[in-house]
């Protein structure tokens, strides 16, 4: 997109590669729950590329 859209590829290429290291929204909750966090949910946003994670610590 970047490319066809401002002509920019090599400013923007480094979003591409990167977003293949992030984990998934559901990876991510389970990590969460192996920290030891309860009640995890999350909720994802523009159809997947960005997601909000939410978890309770007990004291």
């Amino acid at each position: 997109m970047a490319k066809l859209t401002v002509n920019k590829y090599r400013e923007y290429s480094y979003l591409q590669q990167t977003t293949a290291e992030f984990v998934s929204a559901a990876k991510l909750a389970e990590m969460f729950r192996n920290a030891g966090l309860t009640d995890v949910s999350y909720r994802q946003f523009t159809f997947g590329a960005a997601a909000f994670h939410l978890g309770t610590k007990q004291s």
